[in-house]
C-alpha cells in the first residue's frame, strides 16, 4: 500500500528532470544526464569489489532522492543504467546468492522500500532477504572509520537454515565508503556457513573508498 502511496505522489509532483528540471525527461532523468550517467556507468574494480560510479555529481543526487525523498520510480532510472553490468557481473563470478544489505524494519516503514531490493526487482534478479537487527545511525553522519565498525557491528542476522555453505555470494550496496557494512554482513556469514567466495557490488564508491582503499575479503 505505501508503495501504491508513492508511486501516485511522484506521478503527480512530477517535475521534470531531477537533476536539471528540463521537461524532456527520459524515467527521472533527461536525455542529457542520463547519457552523462550512461557514459560513465562502466564497471569499475578494487580486488573483490565492484563499482559504477563515484559518489559524487548526478548519480549523488539520484540517490539521495531515491532514499531521502522516498522517490521509489528511481529504481527504473537505475535498473536500466546498471542492469546489465550486474548481471555480467553475477554470471561472470559464478555467483549463487545475491543479498542486498538490508534496512532496519523502521526504516524502512518509514522509506517505504529498501533501495536495492527495488533495483534487484527491476532487474529481475532473485535475491536472499536477511534481517536487520537494529536501527543504526546514518553512516554519512560517522566519519570516524572505527565508529563506522562499532555502529554496524551485531547489525545482521542470518538463518542457520539458509543453505550458504559452498556458495559463490554477492553482497549488494549503493555506497561504500570504508567498507564497515559489507565487513560485517561477511563476517556474520562466514561465523555461521563456509562460503566459497564473497564478491561485493555498490552501486557508488566515495572518495574515500577509493583513494584510500577498502579492506574487503582481499580488495585494497
Amino acid at each position: 500500500m505505501k508503495n501504491l502511496i508513492l508511486s501516485i505522489k511522484n506521478l503527480i509532483f512530477k517535475d521534470g528532470c531531477i537533476i536539471c528540471k528540463n521537461e524532456n525527461v527520459y524515467g527521472n532523468l533527461c536525455e542529457s544526464c542520463y547519457k552523462t550517467l550512461k557514459y560513465q556507468s562502466s564497471i569499475k574494480r578494487r580486488g573483490n569489489l565492484f563499482y559504477i560510479w563515484k559518489y559524487e555529481g548526478i548519480v549523488k543526487h539520484l540517490i539521495e532522492s531515491f532514499k531521502l525523498k522516498s522517490r521509489i520510480n528511481i529504481k527504473k532510472d537505475f535498473a536500466d543504467l546498471i542492469g546489465e553490468q550486474l548481471k555480467f557481473i553475477i554470471e561472470s563470478n559464478m555467483i549463487n546468492v545475491v543479498i542486498p544489505i538490508p534496512i532496519s524494519s523502521r526504516r524502512e516503514s518509514e522509506r517505504g522500500f529498501n533501495q536495492i531490493e527495488e533495483i534487484l526487482k527491476m532487474c529481475d534478479i532473485k535475491y536472499l532477504k536477511i534481517k536487520r537487527l537494529k536501527k543504526t545511525k546514518h553512516m554519512y553522519s560517522i566519519l570516524n572509520e572505527k565508529k563506522r565498525a562499532e555502529n554496524i557491528k551485531n547489525s545482521f542476522y542470518i538463518d542457520e537454515k539458509m543453505e550458504l555453505n559452498g556458495k559463490n555470494i554477492l553482497i549488494v550496496d549503493d555506497i561504500v565508503t570504508t567498507g564497515a557494512t559489507f565487513k560485517e554482513l561477511k563476517n556474520c556469514i562466514e561465523k555461521q556457513f563456509i562460503p566459497e567466495n564473497i564478491t561485493f557490488f555498490s552501486i557508488t564508491a566515495s572518495k574515500y573508498s577509493i583513494y584510500k582503499g577498502v579492506d574487503i575479503n582481499g580488495t585494497e
